[in-house]
């Protein structure tokens, strides 16, 4: 029996269009949709798993290995792993259940960092069970039904399976997914300079819910901007390759939802370093940082690798951003990576 080894990349999420919006009625406007958003994936960080189903003797039980040198603590790892593989039990057909399996987290990635690594770590292993059991390719979105993803945002999930720039179009209700509306792929030389605070979590899990429960419905007006700040602004600069006004756009976009935001992560930006960070690049003239999903890490778009290595040496190996981490990434215009080999 052949091994399955997936490889990932991480999601970039910019902000949702709406949330708490009513359908309209006729009294008042509304969207009729909540959530939506628009985001991108990068080559880096990533998941890198290997599964295989354990011998007759052995299939009871599985066997989790983390061999990964990553920041990602290995017993968090291990039970969460051990989450998705009953998930997923639970809900795929009978005759394609697997039995025990061996998995081994190669690479891995910390949790709750805004890369939408959960996801990308769910949809891996659901597609390589799939494939395992000889269903083949799934839709990304049964995947997602059996481990319990896209309960609100689906980029990550047409991430996974398409890479580039995905818009989604919202949900009409909960127990759907957002379709995918829009997809382009990012030019090759971009780059983005990932930035965080090495020793800070964004919110997730109960936390998460608990903020999202403390906000007021999105007014329609700010729905309309982004709208219009992402079909007339992101969306023809990728397609053009107008750096600037990607920049531009995505600086825009960014405030406007993390002003939305800033009652529950106290700013514009959940962390205050990267709110310093954010100042400090733009009186250079920077333009574009933003952060994704609940942070704290922030994107900074760079028009070419020259770019991006000058602030990464220059950032990194100064000392008054030691408790920050630096990584230069690439745009993944390609879903996620399956190949087999035997055991």
């Amino acid at each position: 029996m052949s091994r399955i080894v997936i490889q990932t990349g991480a999601r970039l999420h910019f902000g949702l269009l709406a949330l708490g919006q009513s359908p309209p009625d006729g009294s008042e406007p509304g969207t009729g949709r909540e959530f939506g958003g628009v985001g991108l994936m990068v080559k880096s960080p990533g998941f890198r798993i290997s599964l295989a189903p354990n011998s007759p003797i052995e299939n009871l039980a599985d066997s989790i290995v983390h061999l990964g040198s990553s920041p990602a603590p290995a017993l968090e790892l291990i039970d969460r792993v051990g989450r998705i593989l009953s998930r997923y039990r639970e809900r795929c057909p009978a005759e394609f259940r697997p039995a025990g399996m061996q998995i081994e987290l190669q690479e891995t990635v910390s949790q709750h960092i805004g890369l939408g690594t959960g996801t990308q770590l769910a949809l891996a292993i659901a597609r390589g069970l799939a494939e395992i059991m000889g269903e083949g390719p799934l839709p990304v979105s049964e995947l997602a039904r059996r481990v319990d993803r896209g309960q609100r945002s689906a980029i990550g999930l047409y991430g996974f399976e398409h890479g580039g720039l995905l818009v989604e179009g919202g949900k009409k209700d909960r127990s759907s997914v957002s379709p995918l509306i829009a997809r382009l792929a990012v030019p090759a030389g971009w780059r983005f300079l990932l930035a965080r605070p090495r020793e800070f979590v964004g919110l997730s899990g109960e936390a998460e819910c608990q903020g999202f429960r403390q906000l007021s419905a999105m007014p329609t007006a700010v729905t309309d901007r982004l709208c219009r700040l992402l079909l007339m602004g992101l969306l023809p600069s990728v397609s053009e390759g107008d750096f600037a006004g990607f920049c531009q756009s995505l600086q825009s976009y960014g405030d406007t939802v993390g002003q939305f935001f800033a009652s529950v992560q106290t700013g514009v930006y959940a962390s205050t370093r990267m709110a310093e960070l954010s100042e400090i690049l733009h009186r250079q003239g920077i333009v574009g940082i933003a952060q994704t999903s609940w942070g704290p890490t922030v994107a900074i778009p760079c028009e070419g690798v020259a770019f991006a290595e000058h602030w990464h040496q220059k950032l990194s190996g100064d000392t008054y951003w030691r408790d920050c981490q630096f990584e230069i990434v690439s745009p993944m215009n390609t879903g996620a990576r399956l190949s087999s080999r035997e055991r």
